[in-house]
């Protein structure tokens, strides 16, 4: 069989250097090699090749091969392989997921953010949006959280898991906390539905988790905390200085939400309650990344644990602005990191090396599993209209629920669920020609729809532009860290799987 360059070899080019990395999207082999063979491998991708061709010495073209980089397999043999993979990666993914569980206790919300992607017409309760969800409606959801906390049991439930479960029934529950989602969870009117749901989750040992505005945390004090019942965890969002997030986080007839929400988030800290804060951004607020972090600096929040900081973008990424919004993004952050910790694309990125480069016997294969999301591998969000639905992107939208829940228990749309729980890259033509499928992993599959018209289509979200230069800024700070500390890997063993090649 001739030699190929394989179909998913990554070529990564670091900052300001001589050197590439080069990355295998099945294998997870990533090695550093010179520049010029990291060229020659990025303009030979997926072609037939010889040594010669590519300047490989003898050892060189022998450690390609083993790595993967080179290969004597047929493209579509590459191609099989992968969607092999992906596949067993999906049946673990599934089997070992304990469903996520959230309660969406009311479409109404006191703000009016331009860019949500939830009518304000569902915010302002139009029609059955000013539900505000039950004590009964609780309890029913509760009873059906008790049939599904172990590990794949949405997948058996519809048939896509198919073996002797022969463990017994543990007193020990597999998930740990139930979330809270919206509209806007935490609002006064929500008060007593919220503590309901806290009281039935430390009957059963759980913590709670939600995603809130901030602007109205303040009357939720007795329920904020580390505890099994407490609200544990929240997102809020900070979109800037005064000046920008008053225009984006406007209330319905509040235009200053900015003050309220940090002291309600100097409260929560307080309380014990873990704080992530992300601030959507653009080119109009980017450069008050560093100001803001620095209000959070003089807060004292910086140095606490329970804190974190982070930047996204709201808009759909598409082509160049996409990667320029990105460069922008992360050179900001290079200048705010002196005063405060604050992350974005790279967080992922990280993560990644951390697994590629280390020799930790727990990290035996770096691409972990292949559901985007929890609706991948299994969520139920109960809503005050009787609703069940598996993503957080088609809350509140009827045709795209995937059940509903009453007194007489539980009515899934099993065709819904196993569209969802089906959905990995191994599946997506496209995905599964594509060297950063199991890393990417098919991108979001709501957004798929809505641009596609099916969710069995890729995503790309511009990954194939950005998430290169996310890796290199990764490794060039994980090779400044060993220069600091004398470190040898993230994971603070040994590397087995960084090696540099010479060309």
């Amino acid at each position: 069989m001739p030699t190929r360059v394989s179909s998913y070899a990554i070529v990564v080019h670091l900052e300001e250097t001589k050197f590439s990395l080069i990355l295998h999207g099945i294998s997870g082999a990533l090695d550093k090699v010179g520049r010029t063979l990291g060229d020659a491998l990025l303009a030979h991708r997926g072609k037939e090749v010889t040594a010669d061709a590519l300047g490989l010495s003898k050892d060189i073209e022998d450690r390609l091969l083993k790595r993967g980089f080179l290969t004597n397999a047929s493209e579509e043999q590459e191609r099989a392989a992968l969607v092999d993979l992906s596949g067993q990666l999906h049946q673990l993914d599934l089997r070992r997921k304990v469903p996520s569980f959230s309660f969406v206790p009311t479409y109404l919300c006191n703000l009016r953010c331009p860019y949500c992607f939830q009518p304000h017409s569902m915010h302002a309760g139009v029609g059955t949006y000013g539900a505000v969800i039950s004590k009964e409606q609780i309890d029913w959801a509760f009873a059906i959280i008790d049939k599904y906390w172990r590990p794949g049991s949405l997948a058996r439930d519809v048939g896509l898991l198919v073996d002797d479960l022969t463990e017994e029934p543990s007193d020990k529950w597999s998930v740990s906390e139930i979330g809270l989602f919206g509209g806007e969870p935490l609002m006064q009117r929500t008060l007593e539905p919220v503590h309901l749901i806290g009281q039935r989750a430390a009957a059963r040992g759980l913590r709670v988790w939600g995603i809130t505005n901030g602007v109205e945390l303040h009357h939720f004090a007795n329920l904020l905390g580390p505890e099994p019942g407490k609200i544990a965890e929240l997102q809020i969002t900070v979109d800037g200085m005064p000046h920008h997030h008053n225009k984006r986080r406007r209330g319905e007839h509040d235009a200053d939400t900015f003050d309220r929400i940090l002291t309600n988030i100097d409260l929560a800290l307080k309380l014990g309650t873990n704080i992530n804060i992300r601030m959507n951004t653009d080119p109009s607020n980017v450069g008050d990344i560093a100001d803001l972090g620095a209000i959070f600096d003089s807060r004292g929040w910086v140095a606490r644990d329970s804190f974190n900081f982070y930047c996204a973008v709201v808009t759909r990424p598409s082509g160049p602005p996409a990667l320029n919004h990105y460069g922008l993004v992360q050179r900001t952050l290079d200048e705010a990191k002196a005063g405060t910790r604050v992350s974005s694309y790279e967080r992922s990125a990280q993560t990644l090396l951390q697994r590629l480069i280390s020799s930790s016997s727990q990290v035996a294969y770096p691409f972990t599993g292949t559901a985007h999301c929890a609706a991948e591998s299994g969520q139920l969000m109960f809503d005050a209209q009787g609703d069940i639905y598996g993503c957080w992107e088609d809350v509140g939208r009827a045709a795209n629920r995937i059940g509903t829940y009453s007194g007489e228990g539980l009515s899934l749309d099993r065709a819904a669920v196993s569209m969802w729980l089906n959905r990995h890259p191994g599946v997506i033509a496209s995905c599964s020609r594509c060297p950063y499928a199991l890393i990417h992993t098919s991108g979001c599959g709501s957004e798929a729809r809505k641009h596609a018209g099916s969710i069995y289509v890729n995503e790309c979200e511009s990954f194939q532009q950005y998430f290169p230069l996310a890796l290199a800024h990764a490794y060039a700070e994980f090779e400044r860290s060993i220069l600091t500390t004398g470190a040898s890997s993230p994971s603070g063993h040994e590397s087995s799987s960084q090696v540099i090649l010479d060309n």
